[in-house]
């Protein structure tokens, strides 16, 4: 997950205000949707299938289990580090 949100941080610059930072130092995100699409659409090419619920992202490679991410912070920056994995679900959330 983090790989990914590295990975379009680079693929796609002008989602990011870099200028406006949390407390943690991550960016400001400018279009929160294409942000969290754009997440899955990497994560898809690594063989997972996603959904972004509202809340955070679940990903699975089978319908044995999820495991869900959440990578905004307050809905208005990205998220990396501590707090990121919220947890799985068995069977699969979806």
């Amino acid at each position: 997950m983090l790989a990914a949100i590295d990975q379009i941080q680079k693929d796609k610059p002008e989602l990011f205000d870099l200028t406006s930072r949390s407390p943690q130092g991550w960016p400001l995100v400018k279009d929160m949707a294409a942000y969290q699409h754009g997440v899955i659409d990497i994560l898809a090419g690594q063989g997972f299938c996603g959904r972004f619920d509202g809340e955070e992202i679940a990903l699975k490679r089978t319908n044995d289990f999820t495991e869900h991410f959440d990578v905004n912070y307050q809905d208005k920056y990205i998220r990396k580090g501590s707090g990121i994995y919220r947890g799985a679900c068995y069977p699969a959330a979806f």
